[in-house]
């Protein structure tokens, strides 16, 4: 049986010792050595909406990401062609999106 890493193994071989020269490549820094303090920036977060290209549901979005741009649907229904079951979310101004089983958009109707 063939193993591949990508990384150098410091074995010789499956069952032997740690060969001496990848022993004595580890070191440790010294002790008077300063150990830098790890320091944090705030990174910024587009908000779901901004990630939806200008406020339209594409193929793929999440049922959280439809919401977040075209908010809460005044009508749910569940339907079950042959190519499985969808929920189709209904919008008072006649747009409609459909879900497969895992919640990702399969059409969207404006």
């Amino acid at each position: 049986m063939e193993r591949y890493q990508n990384f150098s193994c410091s074995i010789d071989s499956i069952g032997s010792l740690q060969s001496i020269s990848a022993a004595a490549t580890i070191t440790s820094p010294p002790a008077s050595a300063s150990r830098a303090t790890p320091t944090t920036a705030p990174i910024a977060v587009a908000p779901i909406g901004t990630l939806a290209n200008a406020g339209e549901p594409r193929i793929g979005m999440t049922s959280v990401e439809v919401k977040a741009i075209w908010g809460e649907p005044v009508e749910t229904d569940q339907d079950e062609p042959k190519e499985g079951r969808v929920e189709i979310w209904r919008y008072a101004d006649g747009r409609s999106v459909q879900f497969n089983n895992k919640h990702r958009v399969l059409a969207v109707q404006r």
